[in-house]
């Protein structure tokens, strides 16, 4: 999603877009690329994302912590190596997650 597009650009520092960088997700490299952009390495960042192979799998094969905001109560996909670090059913458990 292009955090521009939708109209929160402003609360981010940056936005990568694969066609920037060169790659998308899954590939650790893009994000690796956002933890630099951030000025961070990837074991300080927690990514959130919705889709379990592209956000949660990709970053933790990145090395990041990761939430996978589940919506539709589906199970881990057994095909992937490991499960994220948390997973939660909507946005206002995510907060409730965070506190």
């Amino acid at each position: 999603a292009d955090v521009h597009h939708v109209g929160i650009g402003r609360f981010f520092h940056d936005a990568l877009h694969p066609a920037k960088v060169g790659f998308s997700k899954p590939d650790a490299r893009i994000f690796h690329a956002g933890a630099a952009a951030a000025g961070v390495a990837p074991d300080a960042v927690l990514h959130i994302g919705d889709d379990a192979e592209l956000d949660a799998a990709g970053a933790l094969a990145a090395g990041m912590q990761t939430v996978w905001i589940n919506r539709t109560d589906a199970r881990w996909p057994a095909e992937l190596p490991e499960p994220p670090h948390a997973e939660v059913p909507s946005l206002t458990a995510l907060r409730a997650l965070l506190g």
